[in-house]
C-alpha cells in the first residue's frame, strides 16, 4: 500500500492499492508506512495504529508513537 494525499481543502492522507484506488480514504493529518501490516496515523495531534484494512489497532490517544513491533 502506498500513502497518498488528498488536496480538496485540508491535505488529508490515505493509503492507495496497486490499481491506484483508495484502500484506505485519506482521513488523516500524518500517516506512517505500513509495517508487518500496522501504520501510526495521526488524526487532531494525537497518534493511533491502525490495521491494512484500515480498522483501529489502537485508538487516536497517544502524544507519539516512535517505533512499534507487533508480536502475534
Amino acid at each position: 500500500m502506498c500513502r497518498e494525499t488528498k488536496y480538496a481543502g485540508d491535505a488529508k492522507i490515505g493509503y492507495l492499492n496497486k490499481a491506484g484506488e483508495w484502500a484506505i480514504k485519506p482521513n488523516f493529518d500524518v500517516a506512517k508506512d505500513f509495517d508487518n501490516g500496522y501504520a501510526a496515523v495521526r488524526i487532531n495531534n494525537l497518534w493511533g495504529i491502525i490495521n491494512t484494512k484500515g480498522e483501529w489497532i489502537l485508538e487516536t490517544k497517544y502524544d507519539d508513537i516512535k517505533g512499534f513491533y507487533p508480536v502475534n
